[in-house]
């Protein structure tokens, strides 16, 4: 049983990142089922400059590829969404590069890039929109992000916030999770995808 829980794993470890101390953090892991033959968390290491700098960096969020990370500096309202890339996973981050203006407002934040490279999803103006982009490695211009749109106001609906996206591989189904206030408090929800 042990051996079918780790099939498919390779004997690498993952990285998370968080926001601590104005400053992007990472932290290695591993997952559950790795426990019995792994150690815990690493202690934490500041990812350091470029990437950090005098205003907070915070919701990090790496691609699936892990050669770009996207992240918001600064304080809100005055918060914008920034990139980080890098030509390997084994190379440092490069300098961070400003998302264009069709991105970048006021009180935007928690970007999320679909596996595929295509879509960003963030909060801007109180709810979840979305992005498109033609050419994954591209952040602006004709080929690079396009001006978002909203989700739609089933899913935004008492502020929604926080999106992240699971993708069943084995049904095609694509989950939006996300917070919302909608009855009152913050609680979690969510939403799937409909064929159209």
């Amino acid at each position: 049983m042990k051996k079918e829980r780790s099939k498919g794993f390779a004997a690498a470890l993952a990285t998370i990142l968080f926001a601590a101390s104005a400053a992007v953090i990472a932290v290695t892991f591993v997952p559950d089922v790795w426990a019995q033959n792994f150690g815990p968390w690493s202690a934490p290491s500041n990812i350091g400059v470029p990437v950090n700098s005098n205003p907070e960096d915070w919701q990090p969020f790496i691609t699936k590829d892990g050669l770009s990370l996207y992240f918001v500096r600064g304080v809100q309202p005055n918060s914008r969404m920034w990139v980080s890339k890098r030509a390997s996973t084994e190379d440092p981050w490069g300098s961070p590069e400003f998302l264009p203006d069709t991105i970048n407002s006021a009180g935007l934040g928690y970007p999320y890039v679909t596996p595929d490279g295509h879509w960003l999803y963030f909060n801007q103006g109180g709810g979840i929109v979305r992005s498109w982009r033609q050419n994954k490695k591209v952040e602006s211009g004709p080929a690079g992000w396009q001006t978002p749109v909203s989700v739609g106001d089933g899913v935004n609906l008492g502020g929604a916030r926080s999106p992240w996206l699971f993708e069943d591989e084995e049904t095609g189904e694509v989950i939006l999770y996300f917070a919302s206030q909608r009855f009152g408090g913050l609680d979690l929800f969510q939403s799937t995808m409909q064929p159209d």
